[in-house]
Order: C-alpha cells, then structure tokens, then sequence
C-alpha cells in the first residue's frame, strides 16, 4: 500500500468509529414501566416451573424491591420458605434474569449461599 492509501484508510476508519461512538452515546434506550416488568417476571417464574415440573403453588408471597436501575421480584418457595425463594430483576430496559434459584439447603458445609444464576 501507498502512504496515501494507507491515510486515507486511516481516515476512513477514524470517520466510522467516530460515528458508531456517536449512535452509541444517543441511541434511546428503552425504558418499560412496572406493570411491563411485573409481566416480564410472572413469565419468567412460569418458564422456570414449567422446565423444573415444580407447581406454581410453590412459589407464593411475593416482594418488590426497587432500586434505580430494576425491579427485583422475590418469591417465597414454600417448601423451604425460610431458605428458599426464586429471585428474578427485571432491568428498566426490559432485560430480565434469574438472580436467585430455590435451594433447600443453602449451606452443605462449605460455606456457600444459595444458587446464585
């Protein structure tokens, strides 16, 4: 390559990555409101019982926390409801993810919390 080819190619490649970093930075993120993540949540908890075979009896008293960034959507696994509860957050852009999976025995010896996803 030329030395003219290769400041143009240069060029060319700062133009691009400049322009990606701009739609990056003002690209709208989408913002659902609670009723959305509250929806996006009961989904979740009937995929997890559906592939575990568990009944959606088991999983009772729910709880939100809410912090700037999500909702957390917390229920109580009431065959062991004092160690057990299946947590799923909900992210303000509509991203959601298991944060907690019911074990019964959280602690085997070795120190560790519950299953964390």
């Amino acid at each position: 390559m030329t030395r003219g080819a290769i400041i143009r190619f240069a060029l060319a490649l700062t133009v691009l990555l400049v322009a990606g970093w701009l739609a990056l930075r003002f690209a709208k993120v989408p913002r659902i409101d609670r009723a959305e993540a509250e929806t996006r949540a009961t989904r979740l908890l009937t995929a997890y019982a559906g592939q575990t075979g568990q009944p959606a009896g088991h999983f009772g008293n729910r709880r939100v926390l809410e912090y700037s960034d999500e909702w957390q959507f917390v229920w109580t696994y009431r065959p062991c409801a004092a160690v057990g509860e299946l947590r799923i957050a909900v992210r303000r852009s509509g991203a959601a993810r298991y944060v907690v999976l019911p074990d019964c025995t959280p602690v085997r010896g070795f120190g560790v919390g519950p299953r964390v996803a």
